[in-house]
C-alpha cells in the first residue's frame, strides 16, 4: 500500500510517498491529482493550467511504468507536458 501525504504551502503542492506497495500506485496518483484539482476548484476558486503541468517519471527499467494520467480533462501526451 502507498501512502501519501499533501502538503500545501503558498502556491507550491509536495505529494510525499511512503511506497509499501507498487500495485496500483499509477491509479492512486491519478487520485491524488483529481483529489488536489477538486480542491484548488472548490476552497480557492482556481485550475490548474495543463499547458504549466509536467509529468516527471521515475521508474526501474526493468519495470516502466505505462501510465497515463490526466489533469483539469487534459491528458497526458507522452511528453513532459499535458494538452
Amino acid at each position: 500500500m502507498t501512502h501519501r501525504r499533501i502538503t500545501s504551502r503558498d502556491d507550491d503542492d509536495d505529494v510525499d510517498d511512503v511506497d509499501d506497495d507498487d500495485d496500483d500506485d499509477d491509479d492512486e496518483l491519478q487520485r491524488d491529482t483529481d483529489a488536489l484539482q477538486l480542491w484548488t476548484d472548490t476552497s480557492w476558486l482556481m485550475q490548474f493550467n495543463p499547458s504549466k503541468c509536467q509529468v516527471l517519471r521515475v521508474t526501474l527499467k526493468r519495470k516502466p511504468v505505462e501510465a497515463s494520467y490526466t489533469i483539469s480533462g487534459h491528458a497526458d501526451t507522452g511528453e513532459s507536458r499535458f494538452g
